[in-house]
């Protein structure tokens, strides 16, 4: 996805509608529950589910040298993703299904292009080294280029066929724009859509980022002034300013108030290897899914 695309999208209009919803669907638990959140999502804003199930090109090469049985396999798949089609319609959500072969990250990227997504949701699980949590690579590159907001649900957010729980708090994690960027723009949309209470944190790491006090007085400052403002237009917020490593603030912080969704802006202008890292190792970490959304927070 080239910037030119990326900034296209960005500076479509300021409304916040997610009339287009695309779900990675692999019929795994992770996946099953993005498809949940799908549903609630649709049923609150009136959107329209893609379905979408991706053949790697080494699944696909293992397909054509199985025989029968890696058929049988593929059928199954087939069936499954029928079922789920049968399911949002019985749940009274409009949706269709998509086949699709390729690298995972290149189709979705294009598709979510292609399909004007707002939303795109998935279930990643990623591998664990006994230094440094991280999830794969392939949904920290889609974290990068992705044109539209993205669910993830990390290995603590699986619901394990537990209904989706009421978004009652959201954990919005603030980097202080000057402008209204398109986070706090779906920030204020899904909060009043779902009655939300919204906790801004700005975490500050001392081993990252050389402050003097007098900074800190400004941030805390600017913290209230946005608190405010999102009062004033309709949402229940309070803010809360933080010191330390930056994910594992903000996982303490979203377990200590029970938050049902935490929410990044994720800019595009530049690359921010160091942000989508910290992003990463919360979704890894923390207990409700992760809303990334292109822009600054």
């Amino acid at each position: 996805m080239n910037q030119r695309a990326v900034a296209s999208r960005t500076k479509q209009s300021s409304d916040v509608s997610f009339q287009s919803l695309l779900v990675a669907y692999d019929a795994s638990e992770a996946s099953e529950t993005a498809l949940q959140y799908a549903i609630a999502v649709a049923h609150g804003f009136g959107s329209v589910v893609t379905v979408v199930s991706v053949l790697p090109p080494s699944d696909l090469a293992i397909e054509m040298e199985g025989g029968f049985g890696r058929w049988q396999a593929h059928q199954q798949l087939i069936e499954d993703l029928q079922q789920v089609g049968n399911r949002l319609t019985a749940e009274g959500v409009r949706n269709r299904i998509v086949h699709r072969a390729g690298a995972v990250a290149d189709v979705l990227v294009q598709l979510a292009s292609d399909e004007k997504a707002d939303l795109l949701l998935l279930g990643a699980y990623g591998h664990q080294r006994m230094d440094h949590p991280r999830l794969g690579s392939t949904v920290e590159f889609m974290l990068r280029s992705m044109p539209c907001a993205v669910l993830t649900i990390g290995p603590g957010a699986v619901l394990h066929r537990c209904p989706v729980p009421p978004t009652r708090t959201l954990l919005y994690a603030s980097s202080l724009p000057t402008r209204m960027g398109p986070a706090r723009r779906l920030l204020m949309a899904w909060a009043k859509k779902s009655g939300s209470h919204v906790e801004i944190i700005h975490v500050i790491d001392p081993q990252v980022e050389t402050h003097d006090v007098r900074n800190y007085a400004q941030m805390r400052a600017a913290e209230a002034e946005l608190s405010k403002k999102l009062q004033e237009a309709g949402v229940d917020a309070s803010w809360t300013f933080i010191t330390g490593p930056q994910a594992e603030r903000i996982v303490e912080r979203s377990d200590a108030i029970h938050a049902d969704l935490i929410l990044f802006g994720l800019e595009h202008i530049r690359p921010r290897f160091e942000v989508v890292g910290a992003i990463s190792t919360t979704i890894w970490q923390a207990s409700c899914p992760v809303l990334t959304v292109p822009g600054p927070a």
